[in-house]
């Protein structure tokens, strides 16, 4: 999975680096519901918890499956708690 490296990056190399990553592999999946929560995982992983709620609460909106919504919905509301 192509999100995967830029978890990986942002594991390695720090937060920005990855949602650098990300900004790169925008044309090729940024529609997607995954796309958005991976950044919200990397702004948490920063700190910026506020865009990470926002990443979450997008990818919240785009999710198909149910369960994936709920559990993207509880991280948005999770990081906007802490």
């Amino acid at each position: 999975m192509v999100l995967g490296r830029a978890v990986a990056v942002g594991h390695v190399f720090g937060a920005a680096a990855g949602l650098r990553e990300t900004d790169r592999l925008r044309e090729v999946v940024g529609g997607r519901h995954r796309w958005y929560a991976v950044r919200g995982y990397l702004h948490g992983f920063d700190g910026d918890l506020p865009a990470a709620a926002t990443a979450y609460a997008e990818a919240a909106d785009r999710a198909t499956n149910l369960v994936e919504r709920d559990h993207l919905i509880r991280q948005a509301a999770r990081v906007r708690a802490a």
